[in-house]
């Protein structure tokens, strides 16, 4: 009897200094510990929504940026400290024609029943960490949705895009080149930021964006 009478004492007291503690960090509308008696299901309703519509309203909405920046050749993008330009883009059967190029022998990057896009790209790492370049880093997409990977014919460029680890403040240069069927529609080049070299860009997979130079213009033939 003794601990009930106890306890029927020492619990209003520990709640009121509960309450008197944290009165001043929440606003809990009409509801008070003196009106404890009169709490109903209406009372503890009115709680809940009048305080979670006051807490939405100052929670602000995230800003999603979209994680395509479609752009020109020629146009640079930056994420994250790291800047990419497509400078030049030719289309050509022959990629011969083109001072830079050693041929393995006389048919080498020549192709009778598609196209080589090769495009001049430069990234400047601007931000503070190591960029790990592969060639994978850059697809062409055309406007059916079928992606093409960078050719090895890249590396018969004497100026060919350098694929090694890009450290802060250093920039890499050069061409790649893409297959592509001849005749192909809705061409663009694309470029994700986050290469999944960098294990670290496993960690951001949502967080990825992608530069998109569209080739409906500014694009060589020859």
């Amino acid at each position: 009897m003794r601990f009930v009478i106890l306890c029927l004492i020492t619990i209003p007291t520990l709640l009121s200094g509960c309450v008197d503690k944290y009165s001043n960090m929440l606003d809990i509308g009409n509801f008070s510990f003196e009106n404890l008696g009169n709490l109903s299901f209406e009372n503890l309703s009115n709680l809940g929504l009048d305080n979670m519509e006051k807490l939405l309203k100052k929670v602000p909405k995230p800003e999603i940026p979209s994680k395509e920046i479609v752009l020109k050749v020629g146009e640079s993008a930056e994420v994250d400290g790291i800047n990419v330009t497509v400078e030049k883009v030719w289309i050509t059967k022959n990629l011969q024609k083109f001072d830079t190029f050693r041929p393995l022998d006389r048919h080498s990057g020549t192709t009778e029943e598609g196209e080589f896009v090769v495009a001049q790209v430069k990234i400047v790492n601007n931000g503070n960490e190591t960029l790990y370049l592969t060639g994978h880093d850059f697809i062409i997409s055309d406007k059916d949705g079928n992606v093409y990977s960078y050719s090895v014919l890249t590396h018969l460029f004497n100026d060919a895009l350098e694929l090694e680890e890009l450290k802060k403040g250093k920039k890499a240069e050069g061409k790649i080149v893409f297959a592509v069927p001849e005749n192909v529609t809705g061409l663009k080049i694309a470029y994700c930021f986050g290469s999944l070299a960098d294990f670290r860009a496993v960690f951001n997979f949502f967080k990825t964006r992608w530069a998109i130079w569209k080739l409906d213009e500014g694009v060589m033939r020859i």
